[in-house]
């Protein structure tokens, strides 16, 4: 049967840009030359199909080569990904059914802006090779000497995650105090920043409306949500967000396995790690967590955090690097970072767990 749902179009673009109902964008270009544009058109037919074509127009003197005109081939088309039920079969939600649909069109959105942003430059994927160490999965990244890192020393910068967003990195609002946005220099695929309306710190623990926002977004997007609690755990930028990486972008984490069965048995701890932690069901009490960790909930430090619809991890936190190593909350499931082959071998020669340990607060 034909899908016959109506469709509605959205632009995104520069200031004087129109959209007609048949699709038409129109715009008035200013004066002066140099000006770079870019536009997002977007469609969406409320049951999961979303389409998207994104482009970038540069502004040229009237005597100079003509008008430019640049859309990446990928985007050559309008691109229709759908959920395919039949028309003939539309059940009603069941009780406590996740929201699949919502789940489409946030995932489709993200990865057409992130093609987009990445033809126009606005996104900087972080290429990386994958070796494995005592179980532990490492990626050995190119270019990370691109991303912002939060220290005191760097002086004061421009807030990337205070509003108004970029076009081509802006996923979604997410209603009352957050905003879903792209990571700039992602390693993973489909990374999501979950960042707050308002300039709140990164070295304080994440609020209840975090966390509540945080669990909202995991009951959509199955995956492995994490917040680098402070420089000392990771942060590289002192606004605060909350992340997430879709489950199928993540892969097998190699200390999930005594995480789960843990919290399975009842434990607050899984007696096999070596360093401080506590670990408790998806809604267990931030506070608790703290107090389970060996840490003052009312002035806790640096910390990792991590989430899943499965379990919740914390681990008080003494240093985001060892031996100029990254260390940042996903390493507590068994996935570290290195910026170079030299690292590598020195990571191989130290031992994941003896870097996780000197990242982390001693057990008591």
């Amino acid at each position: 049967m034909v899908d016959v749902d109506p469709v509605q179009l959205s632009l995104e673009g520069p200031p004087r840009a129109t959209l007609d109902p048949d699709g038409t964008v129109r715009w008035k270009a200013p004066p002066a030359p140099g000006a770079e544009v870019r536009f997002l058109l977007t469609a969406d037919d409320g049951e999961g199909g979303l389409a998207t074509q994104g482009w970038v127009l540069r502004v040229v003197p009237p005597d100079g080569p003509g008008r430019r005109y640049s859309r990446p081939d990928a985007l050559q088309g309008l691109r229709l990904q759908h959920l395919g039920r039949s028309r003939a079969r539309r059940p009603g939600p069941r009780a406590g059914a996740r929201p699949a649909a919502t789940c489409l069109s946030l995932l489709l959105r993200a990865r057409a802006l992130a093609v987009t942003a990445r033809a126009a430059g606005v996104l900087e994927p972080l290429g990386c090779a994958i070796h494995h160490v005592d179980g532990f999965q490492v990626r050995v990244l190119a270019g990370f000497e691109r991303k912002p890192k939060a220290t005191a020393a760097s002086g004061p910068r421009p807030d990337p995650f205070l509003p108004p967003y970029p076009a081509l990195l802006h996923v979604a609002d997410w209603p009352p105090a957050h905003a879903l946005l792209l990571n700039r220099y992602p390693v993973l695929a489909d990374h999501l920043l979950l960042v707050t309306l308002r300039d709140e710190p990164q070295e304080a623990p994440p609020s209840a409306g975090d966390l509540d926002a945080l669990e909202r977004l995991l009951a959509i997007v199955d995956g492995l949500g994490f917040y680098n609690g402070g420089v000392a755990a990771g942060a590289s930028q002192p606004h605060r967000h909350l992340q997430l990486v879709p489950a199928d972008a993540v892969g097998p984490m190699p200390l999930e396995a005594p995480l789960a069965d843990a919290v399975g048995r009842g434990l607050d701890q899984v007696p096999s790690l070596p360093f401080a932690h506590a670990v408790g069901p998806p809604d267990a009490d931030l506070d608790a967590l703290f107090a389970a960790a060996g840490a003052d909930p009312r002035a806790p430090g640096a910390h990792s955090l991590l989430a899943t619809r499965r379990w919740r991890l914390l681990v008080p936190r003494t240093a985001g690097e060892v031996d100029g190593m990254p260390v940042n909350s996903l390493a507590y499931v068994g996935l570290l970072a290195v910026t170079s082959e030299a690292q590598l071998a020195a990571l191989a020669r130290m031992g994941p767990w003896e870097v996780l340990s000197r990242a982390a607060s001693p057990r008591r």
